[in-house]
């Protein structure tokens, strides 16, 4: 029996060597997650900067289009009441 006993207790040394390697797999696996989690959150902090400074850009050129068009309306009814003064005043 002693050969049966040290043969169970060799199995489990190797089973427990086994288990011991895996456990340092799954560290060195869970610590690679722990690092990619947090560039995922520079990356989605990054994103959102990017989009909030797009949607700022969007809304300067906006504002830019409008006030190119406000511009353009001033000039053309400037010039149309220059005009009418002008027509008015030569008759």
């Amino acid at each position: 029996m002693p050969t049966d006993e040290s043969a169970l207790a060799h199995s489990f040394g190797r089973l427990e060597a086994k288990l011991d390697h895996i456990d340092g797999k799954l560290d060195t696996h869970t610590e690679k997650l722990a690092t990619h989690g947090v560039r995922l959150d520079r990356v989605e902090v990054d994103v959102t900067k990017i989009q909030t400074d797009m949607a700022s850009d969007d809304n300067r050129m906006s504002a830019g289009r409008q006030m190119f068009w406000v511009a353009i309306a001033g000039a053309v009814a400037s010039g149309a009441v220059g005009l009418i003064i002008q027509l008015a005043t030569r008759h």
